[in-house]
């Protein structure tokens, strides 16, 4: 805000709730969770919750062509499939630095997961570009070690969709279209590398594509 008298509250121009980060956290982190934020200042606190320090966007933004935050978005811009499966040939050479930088191979899961998760949702918005918008409101989820950030460089899915209660008038067509989704994002991520789940916990599994 500008042109504000100086004995203006403070309440009435900061951002809240606060939004934190730990402070071991990494910078592709802190770049990933302000995006999703939409804040450009971070707190930083310590293990006993205090807060240490204040990060922004500027600071961080000179280490965006280092981490896997450019990655995530250009994926968020692919065209297609074969355009996915093209970028995700430089997760092993980010895995890599990842772990020369830090001991730590949750980083390297918690990047991982960061990205299977960038894949799934643009998978999503081509498979809705080609049925045509959703009938209802729906969740899809990732369950196992994506939903764990525990995801390896080699790795199954392990997914599902719950879709709003359909009107009993169109539940029939309702349940026909999520299960299309389901097999079209599915068969997206089999074709970008991430294999099918042996025991079929898949969103193109009626199974783990129902009502709520």
């Amino acid at each position: 805000s500008t042109n504000l008298s100086l004995d203006t509250p403070v309440h009435k121009v900061m951002s809240a709730p606060l939004t934190k980060i730990t402070s071991d956290a990494l910078v592709y982190e802190a770049l990933m969770y302000m995006e999703e934020t939409g804040v450009r200042h971070l707190a930083v606190e310590d293990r006993e919750s205090r807060i240490i320090s204040i990060v922004d966007n500027k600071e961080l933004i000179q280490f965006q062509r280092y981490g896997p935050i450019i990655l995530s978005r250009e994926i968020s811009r692919a065209a297609s499939q074969e355009e996915i499966s093209s970028l995700l040939e430089r997760i092993p050479t980010l895995a890599k630095a990842l772990l020369n930088s830090s001991a730590r191979p949750r980083h390297v899961t918690n990047m991982l997961a960061s990205i299977c998760d960038s894949v799934t949702t643009r998978l999503i918005d081509l498979a809705i570009a080609e049925l045509g918008a959703p009938p209802a409101e729906f969740a899809f989820i990732g369950m196992g070690s994506q939903g764990r950030q525990e995801l390896t460089m080699v790795t199954d899915q392990d997914n599902g969709i719950i879709f709003a209660t359909p009107k009993e008038a169109g539940a029939e067509t309702t349940r026909d279209y999520f299960l299309a989704l389901g097999n079209r994002v599915c068969d997206g991520l089999s074709r970008v590398g991430y294999l099918p789940c042996r025991g079929g916990v898949m969103a193109s599994n009626p199974r783990w594509c129902r009502s709520i």
